[in-house]
């Protein structure tokens, strides 16, 4: 299995979902849900980008997949919030 390119990988999908999610917050009439969504997406992006920096570095196997897995749940933790986002912020 190639980390580097999953864990780019991961990085760039949890980037475009908050830059989908700021975009459309512009749409949205309720003023809590979108703001806090994107600045949990930007502090979540940064300890991504800290991991995938990590990941690419390390020569540790272990390491490597429990850095990946934790990616991986960051990554779906801000989806779970995407679709709440989505479906009960009106």
């Amino acid at each position: 299995m190639n980390y580097k390119i999953v864990t780019i990988l991961l990085t760039i999908l949890l980037i475009g979902l908050v830059i989908t999610t700021a975009i459309l917050d512009q749409h949205k009439s309720n003023w809590v849900c979108g703001p806090v969504l994107i600045l949990l997406g930007l502090v979540l992006g940064i300890v991504q980008l800290i991991l995938a920096r990590i990941t690419i570095t390390t020569t540790r196997q272990k390491l490597k997949i429990t850095l990946l897995i934790f990616s991986g749940a960051i990554l779906l933790f801000y989806s779970w919030g995407f679709i709440n986002f989505l479906t009960k912020c009106s």
